[in-house]
């Protein structure tokens, strides 16, 4: 039986992390090494990319493993305890199952990692669409509040024009009041120019809040990306952390099955 651990010379309890570095680090080596020609190298990186494949992928892992358990009990049953002193074996099973226990921590951490991460996609997805909607208001607001000036400002205007109309008339004997025609075209002239500036004052004040609104918007996004990546160095760092430990722990193992022998 192939061992996917031996090929890529990693422990049974890798981290997926652990393993994609390992896989290029192999592959690197295999691509510059001299001493293999074509068909060698290409068979031996396929070998490496199975194995890679084999240990990312958590269910094909899972049998994988099994697999690999089943095929160490038939060696054991086979009479590969034989000659063995009792110590020995001993060492030899609790390794055995210290190993599965590891395996079974680590499939449980990965999949616990995992959720995490669904969680925290689906409370981004949340977050931008709570801001999406946010956005949308602050707009019909923003809408809603320009029509109304718009409209006070309409009001005021024809208020004036009448006012000043009502100042500008003249008195024409035997006719009723009627207003100079130079003084309504400067009347009609003045109000265009006001709702011409009030125009443009509004279209300023929105572009303005549209501004905000965006650099707000960038902000939060920027802030947002920022906590991101450093949960994920976190977690990167908590990983070197387990895989460090784990190595120590292996090497323990290791010295005292030595010390035993």
């Amino acid at each position: 039986m192939q061992n996917h651990y031996e090929t890529l010379n990693l422990p049974e309890n890798a981290s997926e992390a652990w393993i994609m570095r390992q896989y290029q680090k192999l592959v690197e080596v295999a691509e510059q090494d001299s001493a293999l020609d074509e068909t060698e190298r290409s068979a031996m990186i396929n070998r490496l990319t199975n194995a890679k494949i084999a240990l990312t992928d958590v269910m094909s892992r899972q049998a994988h493993d099994d697999e690999l358990a089943v095929w160490r009990g038939k060696r054991q049953r086979s009479g590969s305890l034989k000659g063995i002193a009792l110590p020995g074996a001993l060492a030899t099973i609790v390794a055995l199952v210290g190993g599965l226990w590891w395996q079974q921590i680590e499939k449980t951490r990965v999949l616990q990692a995992q959720i995490q991460l669904e969680r925290a996609a689906e409370a981004k997805r949340v977050e931008e669409a709570a801001q999406e909607a946010k956005r949308r208001q602050d707009l019909l607001v923003a809408e809603a509040e320009a029509r109304r000036v718009e409209e006070e400002e309409r009001l005021r205007v024809a208020q004036e024009q009448r006012a000043a109309e009502l100042k500008t008339e003249q008195y024409v004997p035997g006719k009723a009041f009627v207003p100079t025609l130079k003084t309504q075209a400067e009347i009609r002239e003045e109000r265009q120019q006001r709702y011409q500036e009030n125009q443009r004052r509004m279209a300023s004040e929105f572009e303005e809040g549209m501004r905000r609104a965006e650099t707000e918007r960038n902000s939060a996004a920027a802030r947002a990306e920022i906590a991101r990546q450093n949960r994920y160095l976190e977690q990167q760092r908590i990983e070197e952390d387990r895989a460090a430990a784990r190595r120590a722990r292996a090497a323990a193992e290791a010295e005292r099955r030595e010390r035993v022998k």
